[in-house]
């Protein structure tokens, strides 16, 4: 039997309020998205602390509308920006599956109108008679709630599909672990895998040393540039802050003339803020006040500087504090990181007699930790996997298949 549509007023099936205006350079950053007109990264402008603010209005788990008619599915706590409209369905929470249905029926009328700065999309026109979407119904009339859910998991199995065709072309479809992954985990300590453990039998680990940061990296202390100052006409650049969330960037600016970005493959590392928040750039970038950055050697492999960067945002975040001992006191005099060092194979220390990187002179193992990283992104993937075919058979039995 053909699924039957019928018109729904917006205003009949939602509640819709409007966010509020905020003086968004006094409220500090934080863990919390500031959903705001913009019409990309889901809306988000940025991460800021507005629980306790008594102007903020947040909400969770709901779509958002912009003045451009942009609609987002934000299944998470936000605070929403003034001109930005919130809604939530009257009679029912959204499952994640109906408010991405809904969000995707929404954008397609919206699309239609053409909003724009001259013609804005306001909260009393969300509410009028003629602004009304399509759903899918059940026999009485009502909408087909469970239609949505189960068309959104058809496509979640279609996008499934997609995953395993893509780990193919790009050869993570080989994420069984060889003999030498599990001897690398088993080194590491890492003990999650079944299998081959020769090297923990014998009672061996992967020799580790303290490195100065200032011996086995080029160090600069960033563009100390106040986000609040940059233009937006033209933008082309990650603004990188101290913020823990989105790989540390807040947002995205114009190029600054007369100062080239930080490339990228260089790593962030926030002093404040979110202190010893670290990240690997993988596009170019600004920072803001209080972020360091830090240029490992040529040649030194991605996965390597995920390894390391891990390992100093660890140091930092156990050993200082903002507003006390902070890192920047420390960044270019004596912060040190743990790294695992080259070994014979006695798993003796290979001492490097120019005494390059260490006082000893000792070698970091840049190798060790790629082949960690890698038998770790292995792991990763067989559990994506794992999930993909838990998905596949869920998929089966909504639809009927299984």
């Amino acid at each position: 039997m053909p699924v039957q549509y019928k018109q729904f007023r917006i205003g009949e099936l939602f509640d819709i309020s409007t966010g509020s205006l905020l003086k968004i350079k006094e409220v500090p950053e934080g863990n919390i998205p500031r959903i705001s007109v913009r019409s990309d990264n889901n809306g988000i402008l940025g991460y800021y602390d507005t629980e306790g603010n008594s102007d903020a209005r947040h909400a969770e788990n709901f779509i958002s509308v912009n003045f451009f008619g942009n609609a987002f599915y934000h299944p998470y706590k936000a605070s929403l920006e003034m001109k930005v409209h919130c809604l939530k369905l009257k009679d029912r929470e959204f499952t994640e599956a109906i408010g991405l249905y809904l969000t995707s029926v929404l954008n397609k009328v919206f699309a239609q109108k053409h909003y724009s700065y001259g013609e804005q999309l306001s909260s009393s026109d969300l509410k009028k008679q003629d602004l009304q979407i399509s759903l899918p119904v059940t026999p009485s009339g009502t909408p087909d709630w469970d239609y949505m859910q189960e068309r959104i998991a058809e496509l979640e199995q279609e996008r499934i599909a997609e995953l395993e065709q893509y780990l193919v072309a790009t050869g993570l479809n080989d994420y069984e672990l060889t003999d030498e992954d599990r001897e690398v985990l088993s080194l590491s300590g890492f003990r999650r895998d079944e299998g081959s453990d020769s090297a923990a039998a014998a009672g061996l680990r992967k020799e580790m040393k303290s490195f100065l940061l200032r011996d086995i990296a080029i160090l600069d202390y960033g563009n100390k540039f106040d986000k609040n100052k940059m233009t937006y006409k033209f933008p082309s650049v990650n603004f990188v802050s101290r913020t823990a969330t989105n790989n540390g960037i807040s947002d995205f600016v114009d190029v600054v003339e007369g100062t080239m970005p930080f490339s990228a493959g260089t790593i962030t590392l926030a002093f404040g803020g979110s202190i010893g928040s670290c990240f690997l750039q993988e596009k170019p970038y600004y920072t803001g006040q209080n972020v360091g950055v830090i240029g490992l050697p040529d040649g030194v492999t991605t996965e390597a500087k995920v390894y390391f960067t891990e390992a100093l945002s660890r140091v930092c975040k156990s050993k200082y504090v903002a507003f006390g001992d902070e890192i920047n006191k420390h960044f270019k005099r004596d912060l040190t990181v743990p790294l695992p060092i080259c070994t014979d194979a006695a798993n003796n220390p290979v001492i490097d007699p120019a005494k390059t990187w260490h006082p000893d002179g000792y070698v970091p193992d840049w190798e060790f930790m790629s082949r960690y990283i890698r038998a770790i992104e292995k792991m990763v993937v067989r559990d994506v996997v794992k999930y993909k075919d838990e998905m596949v058979q869920k998929t089966k039995q909504v639809v009927g298949v299984a």
